[in-house]
């Protein structure tokens, strides 16, 4: 029996007791709702029964707050913050489904783009094809102005 089956007996616990909540680390958009305020802020992780959150301005210890991500609302106090990252504990548990569709949202597809079919062609670089007019640009171009920095 190892340490924590031991330590589960000496509290009087079961061993056939489910195991805690998974705990998903993520890195999600959501609004973290106050009374006075919404607040963008990042999801870090993620359970049934908390998440961490990221942002700025975050609420203290003790406040009631929603936090809001699509079609999940969900009740919760905060019960640590600091910094920039607070914790929150959901007021009720959020079961594994509602979890999952937060994480595994589809991407919206991509609309498709018609590409016309028009031949390309770099421009050349030679003088065949130029005009008399572009051509006089391009010698009047390459003659120098002024003083050279440098003679060879």
């Amino acid at each position: 029996m190892g340490k924590s089956a031991s330590l589960r007996l000496a509290a009087g616990e079961d061993e056939g007791m489910a195991s805690p909540p998974c705990e998903y680390r993520v890195l999600l958009l959501a609004t973290l709702i106050t009374t006075t305020r919404d607040l963008p802020v990042k999801l870090r992780s993620l359970s049934t029964t908390e998440a961490t959150i990221e942002g700025f301005n975050l609420p203290i210890e003790g406040t009631d707050v929603i936090l809001k991500r699509g079609a999940l609302d969900a009740f919760a106090t905060v019960t640590w913050a600091e910094g920039r990252r607070c914790t929150i504990r959901f007021e009720t548990a959020l079961d594994e489904e509602e979890i999952r569709a937060q994480i595994r949202q589809p991407r919206a597809e991509p609309e498709p783009v018609e590409v016309e079919t028009l031949e390309y062609r770099r421009p050349g670089f030679r003088t065949v094809g130029l005009t008399e007019d572009e051509q006089r640009a391009a010698a009047e171009w390459a003659k120098p102005r002024g003083r050279l920095a440098y003679r060879d």
